[in-house]
C-alpha cells in the first residue's frame, strides 16, 4: 500500500488520488483474478501438463532471445 501511495504522490494527481488509487486497486484484484484462475486451470489438466507448459514457454523465450541478439 506504501508503495501505491508513493506512486499516487509522483504523479502528482491531485484531486484525482482515490480515484487514481481506486483504479490500482482494480488491477491488482484483476491480476489476482486471472492468477488464481490460470492456477486452478492448471491444477485441473494437472501437474504433468504444468512441466510441459513452462518448458515450452522457457524454450519460446530462449528461440526470440537468440533471435533478437541476430
Amino acid at each position: 500500500m506504501d508503495l501505491e501511495n508513493q506512486f499516487v504522490d509522483e504523479t502528482e494527481c491531485g484531486s484525482q488520488r482515490a480515484a487514481t488509487l481506486s483504479v490500482l486497486n482494480m488491477g491488482v484484484n484483476l491480476v489476482e483474478i486471472l492468477t488464481l484462475s490460470a492456477s486452478a486451470f492448471l491444477t485441473k489438466i494437472g501437474i504433468q501438463w504444468c512441466f510441459v507448459f513452462v518448458g515450452c514457454f522457457l524454450m519460446a523465450i530462449a528461440l526470440l532471445f537468440a533471435r533478437i541478439q541476430k
